[in-house]
């Protein structure tokens, strides 16, 4: 799970798993937090709807077909500005 709010900062976290995968023909499904406040880290949360779509198109030109996201959580998802 990722607290970031760039697709480069969430691709650069979980760059050992996206090679390993990559390397052995896996299925990967990044997580991607909207908040954490178990964290100090940076998050969605401070940035609206359309900025978080545009970031996770990005991350998704970053990643194998074969990959995909999953955005936790759904509270707040709904929360973020349009």
């Amino acid at each position: 799970m990722s607290c970031c709010d760039t697709a480069e900062a969430i691709y650069d976290t979980a760059a050992d798993e996206i090679e390993f995968t990559e390397a052995n023909g896996k299925t990967l499904v990044l997580g991607v937090e909207t908040y954490c406040d178990e964290c100090d880290k940076v998050s969605l949360l401070e940035e609206d709807k359309r900025y978080m779509y545009s970031e996770l198109d990005k991350l998704r030109g970053m990643l194998s077909d074969e990959s995909g996201l999953a955005i936790h959580h759904i509270k707040t998802w709904r929360e973020l500005n349009d």
